[in-house]
């Protein structure tokens, strides 16, 4: 009887938990243990990687950031509040697209999974790069848990802000706007 109370209770815990790091408003970004070993902190440089994109091309983040800031995204096609994003990233994106690159990073599924859902059955055409990271090589680095996770990136490569779950509008504008202001 008593194991099956504290099951109970560790269920409703974990429950809790996940709604807690999944609901938008307040950041959520420190000491929740969402940050992988040696992960990375607002003010650090942040790790280069290459990643294949929808048309097989390889992108690197430092060969990116060589022409301007990136406001890094990840993403997968099973997160609501990361598909809730896209439409928002997107309609940023078109008014910052020569000052600031979204890479938009799909989490753990394969290419044709992502680009089914991307080009089926979203409510809007992304215009931004989207980037390929089945392995999870890329997004352990930079995320252990929850989803969305987003970084904004100076063009010299230094952590200016994170976040994790989902944007709200004026965070995505406020931040693409400091971007393309001070690179």
């Amino acid at each position: 009887m008593k194991k099956g109370i504290i099951l109970t209770i560790v269920v409703i815990a974990i429950v809790v938990a996940i709604f807690l790091i999944q609901r938008p408003g307040e950041p959520t970004q420190e000491g929740l243990g969402m940050l992988s070993e040696g992960s990375i902190e607002i003010g650090e440089k942040a790790p280069d990687f290459a990643l294949l994109d929808r048309n097989g091309n390889r992108v690197t983040l430092y060969e990116t950031l060589a022409d301007r800031p990136v406001f890094l995204n990840f993403w997968a096609s099973w997160c609501p509040p990361c598909l809730e994003e896209m439409p928002l990233m997107d309609a940023s994106y078109q008014t910052y697209k020569n000052d600031v690159e979204i890479l938009a990073v799909n989490r753990g599924e394969d290419g044709p999974t992502a680009v089914e859902y991307i080009d089926r059955t979203l409510p809007v055409r992304v215009s931004y790069p989207i980037l390929f990271d089945p392995n999870e090589d890329v997004s352990r680095v930079y995320i252990k848990i929850g989803m969305p996770v987003s970084y904004f990136i100076t063009k010299d490569g230094i952590i200016r802000h994170r976040r994790f779950g989902p944007l709200t509008p004026d965070e995505i504008e406020d931040n693409m706007k400091d971007l393309a202001e001070n690179p």
